[in-house]
């Protein structure tokens, strides 16, 4: 049979064909524009880091930031183009770094900045007084420990602030590990930014952790060590480039009260949080639903102040007419210097076995809240449900219908699933647009990720230049320029992001770890005596010829 279509049918569909086409290019190629600030809670002698990121915008345009001075002066801008390949497919970035100090105390709003077509989201910083500090103001450097909290309950959530400051600018800074008896610590945010003390600028360097004591009585914070390299030069501003002596030192001891359970809590999971709700999702209207056919049934517990270990699993009562097959959970956390936020999802797959209406049973948490000092209980309330029989079935076929095996079903992917017995004209038109619009951009694609992957022959000889660094300047015995060329090697060869010897040394045996150690002390002005670059070489080149190695951006600070 024929189809002859008319060209008053065919100039239409060619319309649609082609707005379908750049709709989706316009889609794939939309630039998106987001702010970030680096911390929400400061004082007003604090300055505040905000990136503005542009990604796969066009190159020759600048945001306008006027809108950000009504609440904040800008004291610099720095503008940062960059491009990263993730499974071949390369993303363009534009950061603006902008350093705010704020003008006055309260909640300010840095409002939405719009930009090629995107737009940023409002942020909201806190603002407070500045605090007088203990410390002599008259020191170079020197480390504080503050916590958010004199007094919590067994694993309440506790926030320790350091921060390190430094009259002058430093190339080099460290504060020191330590551990907790009976409490797991995290580390949850850190930051650099300028602030003021008594008239004078300081640098601050700060890290916030989360700590859970696991036991009652008193949680000792040691006097935890620092060590700050300077920057060299007569004044050792912030304009110097050299690096200049060394400054150690302690912060003072901290100590905080931990409370037992509270009696009351009975037998019920102990559970305190700031914040805790609950939250369900169904992927069909469960009052119309159909027998033997399943649902997916997601509920989600979110709480403040918790680490997801936390979280228990839920209880769910039997329902009578429905098989019910329990998935198994997932468990979320966000990191920020306000603590760790957990969430914890359970997915049920639940199949109708006969037509009916019947009730889900409600759900309930109990947890104690922090900032009032009560017991609470999060709750979902009971939800009606209505299951019809298949279509063309009759009441007496009811005792057909069976429930799947637990072993064939698989959870919905999508938010809502649907059975289409009569599949509508305007559904057939898109699904042959979109397999048009496919076969079309698809080559396109392909081609422009096959031109920007760079060959394996330019990668090869890129790390041997790099790596004949590295020999050159071991053999000259000047071992700045050796660890500039080792690091340059590492990120070329091994295809990771390093920036200093300790992160190279992670991925190191134990001798290589030693040399590479001893390297950076002798350009700091230590002993160089048990420097033996043979064999800091020699552990490089097993390091070479392994299969490269993914190393994390920031590797925790305080490793359980």
């Amino acid at each position: 049979m024929k189809i002859l279509l008319s060209k008053r049918y065919i100039q239409p569909f060619k319309l649609i064909i082609i707005s379908a086409i750049v709709l989706l290019a316009q889609l794939a190629n939309a630039a998106t524009f987001t702010a970030e600030a680096a911390r929400t809670n400061i004082n007003i002698n604090d300055q505040l880091t905000v990136n503005f990121r542009l990604q796969n915008g066009p190159d020759n345009v600048e945001p306008d930031l006027s809108p950000v001075q009504s609440n904040f002066e800008i004291l610099n801008i720095e503008r940062r183009q960059e491009s990263y390949t993730v499974n071949r497919e390369t993303n363009e970035f534009l950061t603006w770094r902008v350093t705010l100090a704020p003008k006055h105390v309260g909640k300010l709003t840095i409002p939405a900045i719009a930009l090629a077509g995107s737009k940023t989201q409002p942020l909201t910083i806190t603002v407070v007084e500045a605090p007088t500090t203990a410390s002599d103001p008259n020191a170079e450097t020197f480390l504080e420990i503050s916590a958010d909290q004199q007094s919590v309950f067994v694993q309440q959530q506790v926030l320790l602030t350091a921060r390190l400051y430094s009259k002058y600018d430093w190339t080099g800074k460290e504060i020191g590990d330590f551990n907790l008896d009976y409490a797991l610590i995290e580390a949850v945010s850190e930051d650099e930014y300028i602030t003021e003390l008594n008239g004078v600028r300081h640098k601050v360097y700060e890290v916030t952790f989360a700590v859970y004591p696991q036991s009652s009585g008193r949680l000792e914070i040691p006097a935890i060590d620092y060590a700050v390299q300077l920057r060299s030069g007569s004044s050792r501003g912030f304009l110097s480039f050299n690096s200049g002596p060394i400054r150690r030192g302690k912060a003072q001891p901290l100590s905080i009260e931990v409370k037992s359970i509270p009696q009351s809590n009975g037998n019920d999971t102990w559970l305190p949080a700031q914040k805790l709700e609950l939250s369900q999702h169904f992927s069909r209207t469960p009052d119309n639903l159909t027998a033997g056919e399943p649902i997916t049934r997601r509920i989600t517990i979110s709480a403040e102040g918790l680490h997801p270990t936390q979280l228990p699993p839920l209880e769910f009562a039997e329902v009578e007419g429905f098989s019910i097959y329990r998935d198994k959970a997932q468990t979320d956390e966000t990191r920020s210097n306000k603590g760790i936020n957990a969430s914890r999802i359970e997915t049920l797959a639940m199949v109708p076995n006969q037509a009916g209406q019947t009730q889900l049973p409600p759900i309930t948490l109990r947890w104690y809240n922090t900032t009032t000092g009560r017991f609470e209980t999060a709750t979902l309330p009971s939800v009606e449900v209505s299951a019809s029989l298949p279509a063309g079935s009759t009441p007496a076929d009811q005792g057909d219908i069976a429930a799947p095996p637990p072993q064939t079903f698989i959870p919905a992917k999508s938010d809502q699933t649907t059975i289409v017995e009569r599949i509508p004209t305007w559904i057939i038109v898109s699904q042959v647009i979109s397999v048009l619009c496919i076969l079309i951009l698809l080559p396109m694609a392909l081609r422009k990720k096959s031109a920007s992957a760079p060959s394996p022959q330019s990668k090869q000889t890129s790390s041997k230049t790099e790596w004949s660094a590295v020999q050159k300047a071991a053999k000259n015995n000047d071992l700045k320029q050796l660890r500039g060329a080792i690091i340059a090697w590492a990120k070329q060869h091994l295809q990771i992001e390093v920036h200093t010897l300790a992160e190279l040394a992670q991925l190191s045996d134990q001798t290589t770890q030693e040399q590479l150690t001893k390297l950076d002390q002798a350009i700091y002005g230590s002993a160089s005596a048990d420097l033996k670059l043979d064999e800091l070489l020699k552990g490089l080149r097993k390091l070479k010829n392994q299969p490269p190695k993914t190393s994390d951006n920031l590797r925790p600070l305080y490793p359980q």
